[in-house]
């Protein structure tokens, strides 16, 4: 069989140019969707190596996990112990892949990759502070809260 390779190309950008970030002037980060099937080990073995080369100080992978809880409630119609028991189940076989990944780093790109989980992400300080600023906009502003809305069922479609 034929391993197919994986090269990393940047599709779009926002508030930046492809210079500066072949210039190490951001630091980058991979979310991985637990039920995309594009990351394989070679895709984040891949991302991992492109990453840690073009960060300002350090590059990321966030396994987005209890997040999917929310998608196998609604599109799976599964119960909510169900759904979060089969979130976690598939985030740990991709967090398995990432450690995978992370293992044939070289020593030099180990320091510069982080492994984050999305239980990571909320518990930080910044997070939680922005999150009441963005709750607390929700309920009060009609028009943001409207926009969103507006945003999901875009998104999404009917099923919001």
């Amino acid at each position: 069989m034929l391993k197919q390779e994986v090269v990393m190309k940047i599709e779009s950008l926002i508030n930046t140019t492809e210079a500066e970030i072949y210039n190490r002037q951001w630091n980058p980060y991979l979310g991985v969707s637990i039920n995309n099937k594009v990351f394989t080990l070679e895709y984040i073995s891949e991302f991992m190596n492109w990453a840690t080369e073009q960060a300002k100080d350090c590059a990321a992978v966030l396994v987005v996990d209890i997040i999917q809880r929310i998608n196998n409630e609604v599109f799976n119609r599964s119960k909510p112990i169900a759904a979060i028991e089969k979130a976690l189940n598939k985030g740990d076989e991709i967090l398995q892949i990432c450690t995978t990944a992370y293992s044939s780093l070289s020593t030099e790109k180990k320091d510069r990759i982080k492994i984050i989980e999305w239980t990571d992400v909320v518990q930080d300080e910044t997070f939680l502070w922005n999150s009441k600023i963005l709750n607390r906009a929700f309920e009060q502003n009609l028009r943001f809260k409207e926009a969103l809305i507006s945003i999901t069922k875009r998104n999404l479609g009917e099923i919001t």
